[in-house]
């Protein structure tokens, strides 16, 4: 099983990856999915990771939502993910 990762790059993306790091291990080889942009600092930090990259959605951005539906569908047709979280500005 898979714990899903969800942030925005900058300070977030920094937060994430020190929390992640303090997840204990589910026994299930602590697989992790992280989504977030493309960006220099995602692919620094997420480098060795299973990473699925989204275009960027502005706060309140719906079109730019409902865009991002068929990556959100995708994941979880693809993998049981019985945990997410992300770090973010509220939705």
């Amino acid at each position: 099983m898979s714990t899903l990762l969800l942030t925005t790059v900058g300070g977030h993306l920094t937060q994430l990856v020190d929390i992640a790091a303090r997840l204990p291990d589910d026994g299930n080889n602590n697989e992790r999915v992280w989504v977030t942009h493309d960006h220099a600092q995602s692919r620094s930090l997420l480098a060795g990771e299973s990473v699925v990259y989204v275009p960027y959605i502005a706060m309140r951005d719906v079109p730019g939502t409902l865009r991002s539906v068929s990556v959100a569908r995708r994941l979880r047709a693809q993998a049981s993910i019985p945990a997410a979280t992300r770090i973010g500005p509220p939705s």
